[in-house]
Formats: structure tokens, C-alpha cells, sequence
């Protein structure tokens, strides 16, 4: 447990950190070990490109965080946590466009297999056709967004709060 706003920041920034580190591991597996990334239309090499960006952006970030931490310098720590909103944000949108963008070519390519698909009356092709049409954007995936932007502004409120009480002489009230 906390005892301290500054036990809390340096704890955020350490969960910070190794989240990004597992990101960035995580990528690395996407990319080396698994071929299947490469032949996948969905996964091109713009998204895992912008998916490199942002864990390196998410990764600096962190390590500035602490390092105001550990410093109290007020000057760095509003410089990291801005900069980390606004990665934030951005990653939150393109992730949105991206969902939007494979949806709806997911979409034109049942369409197209509906259209030049041979008329059949088995039940096993009704239940591959319900399986297809079922949308990429899930429950799962709205969820974890949600809690994404949740724990990014529960994080940048500790951060925020140790930077109000590093700065000397302001009232409050």
C-alpha cells in the first residue's frame, strides 16, 4: 500500500514501465516468431510500424515519469505526463480507426463471398456464414479500451496530484 502521493508516482511509473516492456516483448514475438503476422491482410506493416512508435513513445514516457519522480522536478514531470496524453490519445484514436477500418473490409469480403458463393442447403454453411459475420469490434475489445483510458486517467491524476504538491507556495482553497 501507498503511503505517499510520491509512493504512488514512483509505483504507477514502475507499472509504467514494465507494461511497456512487455509490450515491446510481446511485439518482438508478433514480429520474429510468428510468420503468420506477415501473410495476415489485417496485420500490415503500417500498423505494426505504428504499434513499434507508440510502445517506444509509451516506454520513454515512463522512464521520464520516473525520473521526475525521483528528481521532484516539476518542469519534467508536466513535460512527460502532457506529452504521454497526447500519445495516449492518439493511440486511442488510431486504434479506433483501425477497428472501423478492418470492420469494414472484413465486411466487403463476405459480401463478396456471399455474392459468388454457390447456392447450398447445408447447415454447416449457415453456421461458418453467422460465424463470419460476426463484427471484429467485441465486447472484449470495448472493455479493454475502457479500461485503458480508466487506468491512463487514474495514473495521470496520482502524477498530477505529486506535481501540485511539489510546487512550493501555492494556495489551495
Amino acid at each position: 500500500m501507498c503511503l505517499s502521493v510520491r509512493g504512488a508516482a514512483y509505483y504507477g511509473a514502475s507499472l509504467h514501465i514494465t507494461i511497456a516492456l512487455l509490450f515491446l516483448g510481446g511485439f518482438f514475438v508478433d514480429v520474429v516468431g510468428i510468420s503468420e503476422v506477415w501473410h495476415n491482410p489485417y496485420a500490415t506493416y503500417f500498423s505494426l510500424i505504428l504499434a513499434f512508435i507508440y510502445i517506444c513513445l509509451f516506454l520513454g514516457f515512463g522512464l521520464l515519469i520516473f525520473r521526475g519522480v525521483e528528481l521532484e522536478s516539476v518542469r519534467l514531470l508536466k513535460g512527460s505526463v502532457a506529452g504521454f496524453l497526447v500519445v495516449q490519445i492518439s493511440a486511442f484514436l488510431v486504434y479506433l480507426a483501425l477497428l472501423n477500418l478492418t470492420h469494414s473490409r472484413k465486411g466487403e469480403e463476405s459480401e463478396k463471398r456471399r455474392r459468388n458463393a454457390i447456392p447450398t442447403l447445408s447447415p454447416l454453411d449457415e453456421i461458418v456464414t453467422e460465424i463470419e459475420d460476426i463484427p471484429i469490434i467485441t465486447l472484449l475489445q470495448v472493455i479493454a479500451l475502457v479500461l485503458g483510458i480508466a487506468t491512463t486517467f487514474a495514473y495521470v491524476a496520482v502524477v498530477v496530484t505529486y506535481v501540485r504538491n511539489l510546487c512550493p507556495g501555492r494556495r489551495r482553497g
